[in-house]
C-alpha cells in the first residue's frame, strides 16, 4: 500500500490537486466576471487600476 493509499480521503494528494484546481478555476471565474463589471462601471480606468479594484473587491467579499 502506497503512502498516498493510506492516507485519509481529505489528505490524498490527488483529492488536494483536485481541489486547488477548482478552487483556482472558480477565483479566475469570479475575478473575470468582476473585472468586467468593473470595466463597464469604470471605462476610464487602466488595466492595472481595474485590477487592483477587484482583487479589492474579491477580497473584501471573502471577510
Amino acid at each position: 500500500m502506497s503512502k498516498s493509499q493510506s492516507l485519509p480521503a481529505a489528505l490524498n494528494p490527488v483529492t488536494i490537486q483536485k481541489k486547488l484546481k477548482i478552487m483556482s478555476d472558480l477565483f479566475h471565474f469570479a475575478f473575470t466576471i468582476k473585472k468586467e463589471q468593473l470595466k463597464r462601471k469604470f471605462p476610464n480606468l487602466s488595466e492595472q487600476e481595474l485590477k487592483k479594484k477587484t482583487y479589492a473587491l474579491i477580497e473584501k467579499g471573502c471577510r
